[in-house]
């Protein structure tokens, strides 16, 4: 089967496809979208910061960095070279940036899917390590989990998501990837 690479980029993707579809509202249709993605999604991790963020900008950055830090750790392309062009090299991917208002410290949440020649602690000491060398990552607060609802995941982290703005999903870190079906291709 060939490889067709879903990289999210805009929330105009969500609402034409499976809103009209459905007629849900973006944050079912979002965890619509990740629960049919194929991806044996694996790990829940939230990652705070170590001093206060206080604008996302700032915690996009140090997501990205968090990205990029765990596909070179699993041994993946760095997003500077071979990933930019065929972004299925990329590890699958969810991230969502939280907090800012309400007296809610900047945080980041993952929905990750681990390489499959990896094991569980393997895969979650590489999380954490990359966590830390975002140069903010802070070491306390943080939570990786197995993941065994991603519905329930994917609804929680969602929560900030509205009918009007899906600001709160980091785009530029969401990587989903789908294989198309034979009929298809």
């Amino acid at each position: 089967m060939k490889i067709l690479e879903w990289k999210v980029r805009a929330h105009k993707q969500i609402t034409t496809r499976f809103r009209r579809r459905r007629h849900l509202p973006i944050q079912s249709a979002l965890e619509q979208f990740f629960i049919e993605s194929g991806i044996e999604w694996t790990h829940a991790y939230t990652g705070t910061f170590q001093h206060v963020v206080e604008k996302k900008s700032d915690a996009e950055i140090y997501a990205r960095n968090f990205s990029n830090s765990l596909n070179t750790l699993c041994g993946l392309p760095n997003a500077k070279r071979r990933a930019k062009k065929d972004l299925t090299l990329r590890l699958p991917m969810l991230t969502v940036i939280e907090g800012g208002s309400f007296g809610i410290n900047l945080h980041c949440h993952f929905l990750l899917a681990k390489p499959k020649n990896m094991t569980d602690s393997e895969f979650e000491k590489l999380i954490k390590l990359a966590w830390r060398k975002t140069s903010n990552g802070s070491i306390l607060f943080n939570d990786i989990k197995p993941l065994s609802d991603t519905a329930g995941w994917v609804d929680y982290i969602t929560k900030e998501v509205t009918s009007e703005s899906t600001d709160a999903v980091n785009w530029q870190c969401t990587h989903v990837y789908r294989e198309i079906p034979k009929d298809v291709a």
